[in-house]
């Protein structure tokens, strides 16, 4: 498991994608270059 760290912006900016901007999951998650998004918010 990778110990890569995201900023809180970050996740703001992937989640507001999701939530606000109604893009699936999977489209963020390859946008963004993370494995999964939910790795991404552990």
């Amino acid at each position: 498991m990778s110990n890569l760290r995201y900023t809180e912006e970050f996740k703001i900016h992937a989640i507001n994608q999701v939530t606000e901007k109604k893009l699936p999951v999977a489209d963020v998650v390859v946008r963004l270059g993370v494995s999964t998004l939910a790795s991404m918010l552990g």
